[in-house]
């Protein structure tokens, strides 16, 4: 049987402060590897690129009276219903889940009328 498990992923601002520091720095090291180009720098600097943009991947918005239930190729890895801007292993699938009470109950009411 699963039980659910709440996690707390990496809260998604520094997530993405690091993300744009990361390309920053990496775009000023090709700049200078431009200068002269060795293959190693190339592919070094595009393979960091490559990684950065799959890194983006990983980031989800969670709305209050919602969670997102997160599975990692098909196998349940946890749930985060914490509201909030958050970053979580971008290979992860995440699956919007409802969590508003749905029990509206009406009794009859008795209405007065002149018929």
């Amino acid at each position: 049987m699963i039980r659910e498990k709440v996690i707390r992923p990496l809260p998604g601002l520094p997530m993405v402060l690091l993300a744009l520091g990361i390309l920053g720095i990496n775009t000023w090291l090709l700049v200078n590897a431009a200068q002269v180009p060795t293959p190693r720098s190339i592919v070094l600097g595009l393979a960091i690129y490559v990684l950065t943009a799959i890194a983006l991947g990983g980031f989800l918005v969670v709305q209050p009276n919602e969670a997102k239930v997160l599975t990692l190729f098909g196998k349940y890895s946890g749930t985060v219903k914490e509201a909030g801007f958050w970053w979580v292993n971008p290979f992860t699938r995440k699956t919007r889940l409802s969590l508003r009470t749905r029990n509206f109950e009406t009794a009859k009411l008795k209405v007065n009328d002149a018929h």
